[in-house]
């Protein structure tokens, strides 16, 4: 039961981004093999498996709601839940974690929380 906050992930355009100013982006990875956290305007969940550093996250489902602002939010929340559906591998090192997608290529940068 770890608790992650996202800092940066791969955007549409496949560069890394910062989360936006005034957004919540967050994960926890259940022992049991459940995903869920915020995306940034909607809730998601979705179940993973993985071993070593290998990781799969399954179809993830989201709330539907809409949010007007930040400006990109809703960009920004398909980019991420993208990212997350990309995932291939992953790392954990000195309080953060990275996801990478099959190329190794990376897509999402984590730091633990508290919580």
């Amino acid at each position: 039961d770890t608790a992650w906050r996202i800092t940066a992930y791969q955007t549409q355009d496949r560069r890394l981004a910062p989360v936006l100013d005034g957004t919540e982006v967050t994960a926890r990875f259940f022992a049991d093999g459940r995903l869920a956290g915020k995306a940034g305007c909607n809730n998601y969940r979705a179940n993973y498996t993985g071993d070593d550093h290998s990781i799969h996250v399954g179809p993830v489902a989201t709330t539907r709601m809409l949010c007007p602002a930040p400006p990109g939010v809703m960009e920004q929340e398909r980019a991420y839940i993208g990212a997350l559906a990309a995932a291939s591998t992953y790392k954990v090192d000195a309080g953060d974690l990275t996801l990478y997608a099959e190329d190794g290529e990376l897509i999402v940068k984590c730091e633990r929380t508290a919580d």
